[in-house]
């Protein structure tokens, strides 16, 4: 069965969560496509919970890179504790063995006994370490060696799949570019889009969000075509280039918040715009520069946001809110004067959509 990213990464924090109390949860095991941020969720998992991250990358190890340094005292060989494993008893963390799906068979071996017995040789895992592993798929053309039943019958099996709606909350809670925002939401399918050449740049989370960093350098717009593509692929970056055209077009949208004697010319209400419009006002709603602008930037937020369409006011409001990560955008919006009216427009379309 598979499940969302947010989805295993509430699952992963609760295991842990369960793991720091003296629980003896079983090793996880993330599955899924390159760049759909299997990594990602467990770095979120330790930053949240505050605790440690120990990154093993087992495709590039050595069976004695997992054992240790065998040494000889006293007429006995021992091996050494690798210095990528946590020896203090009083530590919590994750250990996370990526690539284990790469890994070479012997490499896989060595990892049984870490996951069954949470010991390697003489080393034992200290008690509030959790261990989770994280592997591609050999059908999405990654590196993806056969996993031996004894290894994956030891573990507790997660199948990841890209949600695009879930993805454009997260985008937006990241401040990642609203045009960007604003194609996935119009263009789904887009957001995971494998090739017929993989070893080239092609759609996916982590390529997307990367777009977003490249758009923040200055390009041209010869630069950024180039660019583009050499991350998510030719057909993807002339589509992606084109809707931001459009979103383009619509002209300065902060500046319409700003500024009610701009008016915004919405007389098609086609999604494409009306995705781009509502990406827009989420990332600008946030963003001003002094509490005036602030005011100013939500009475923009409201008086545009009315002359959508409800699915596209709802994700406009969906989004902002995604973005207030203390708190006081949400409650500032709440005490607008605009708010009462946007509420019983939209307010139903809102239960649905969160």
């Amino acid at each position: 069965m598979k499940t969302t990213v947010k989805k295993a990464k509430s699952i992963l924090s609760k295991i842990v969560r369960n793991q720091l109390a003296d629980g003896t949860p079983p090793p996880v095991m993330l599955w899924g496509a390159p760049g759909i941020g299997k990594s990602d969720i467990v770095k979120a998992v330790a930053r949240e919970l505050e605790i440690e991250l120990r990154d093993i990358r087992l495709a590039q190890l050595d069976p004695v890179d997992l054992r240790g340094v065998p040494t000889v005292a006293g007429g006995q060989t021992k091996w050494a504790t690798p210095s990528c494993f946590p020896t203090d008893p009083k530590s919590a963390g994750i250990i996370f063995l990526d690539e284990l799906s790469a890994a070479d068979p012997s490499i896989q071996v060595a990892a049984y006994q870490l996951l069954l017995d949470r010991r390697v040789g003489e080393y034992i895992v200290p008690s509030k370490w959790m261990i989770v592993a994280a592997g591609n798929r050999a059908e999405n053309n990654a590196v993806s060696l056969p996993m031996s039943s004894a290894l994956a019958n030891r573990m507790m099996h997660m199948e990841l799949h890209a949600e695009p709606e879930e993805w454009s909350r997260w985008a937006s809670g990241h401040g990642l570019d609203p045009a960007l925002i604003g194609f996935i939401r119009f263009r789904p399918e887009m957001l995971f889009a494998r090739g017929d050449n993989c070893e080239r740049g092609w759609p996916s989370p982590r390529s997307w969000a990367s777009v977003s960093k490249v758009l923040e350098i200055g390009l041209d717009d010869d630069e950024l075509s180039l660019c583009i593509a050499g991350l998510v692929g030719d057909g993807a970056a002339s589509q992606f280039l084109a809707y931001r055209n459009q979103f383009r077009a619509l002209g300065d949208v902060r500046v319409m918040m700003l500024d009610p004697g701009k008016p915004l010319k919405l007389n098609d209400k086609k999604p494409d715009v009306c995705y781009a419009l509502a990406s827009a006002l989420a990332y600008w709603v946030g963003r001003g520069s002094s509490p005036e602008e602030t005011s100013q930037l939500l009475d923009g937020f409201f008086r545009l946001s009315l002359l959508l369409p409800p699915t596209f006011a709802v994700v406009a409001m969906i989004d902002a809110l995604e973005s207030d990560k203390n708190g006081t955008l949400s409650e500032r919006m709440t005490a607008h004067p605009e708010f009462p009216a946007w509420q019983n427009r939209f307010g139903n379309e809102l239960e649905k959509r969160r």
